[in-house]
């Protein structure tokens, strides 16, 4: 696990940790006591992902994605349905930016990636 990626799942962590649904909250917190940081941090980073990109529960995150540039056999109706083709493009774009794929917030940490490029 890189630097960049243990930042971003403990910002995951931490922002749904904050969130103010108790059960979440409450959930977040015995998975701590009971699971590893990698368990934690990655079922939090899916979980808010979803919330900031308002996915359908059938559609796929960035963090799902394992490698953006492999082409997936399938159905095509089944990839846009599901969003996997819109992910792999997002996480491509993450990756080029430097971001995390397991950041919580993709859009605004592009937003953020290039401003301070500017």
């Amino acid at each position: 696990m890189t630097k960049l990626d243990r930042a971003a799942l403990n910002l995951a962590i931490d922002l749904t940790r904050a969130e103010d649904d108790e059960g979440r909250r409450e959930q977040i917190e015995r998975m701590l006591k009971d699971d590893t940081f990698w368990e934690v941090g990655t079922f939090a980073s899916y979980h808010r992902q979803c919330a900031a990109l308002k996915l359908k529960p059938w559609e796929t995150p960035p963090c799902w994605i394992d490698d953006p540039d492999e082409q997936i056999d399938g159905d095509e109706v089944r990839r846009q349905i599901s969003g996997y083709d819109q992910a792999a493009k997002l996480l491509r774009e993450m990756f080029a930016l430097g971001i995390s794929r397991w950041h919580p917030d993709p859009l605004a940490a592009i937003e953020e990636a290039k401003k301070a490029a500017v």
